[in-house]
């Protein structure tokens, strides 16, 4: 989601926590479209998104 899909010029321009439109947010609403952010892990790692604005572009691949 991109700061002026927001209404805002830059990330600099929103509230603290507002900066963060997906991280550490599973199961909240997206501040884009209200879809659920889900999570996964990725080599060991967390990763939020939004199904809807962050479709799945590819298939992960297993290195």
């Amino acid at each position: 989601v991109l700061p002026d899909e927001m209404g805002v010029e830059s990330p600099r321009e929103l509230k603290r926590g507002d900066r963060l439109y997906v991280y550490k947010r599973t199961g909240a609403p997206c501040r884009r479209c209200a879809e659920p952010i889900e999570t996964a892990n990725a080599d060991g790692r967390n990763v939020w998104w939004c199904p809807v604005c962050q479709p799945e572009t590819m298939d992960l691949v297993e290195r």
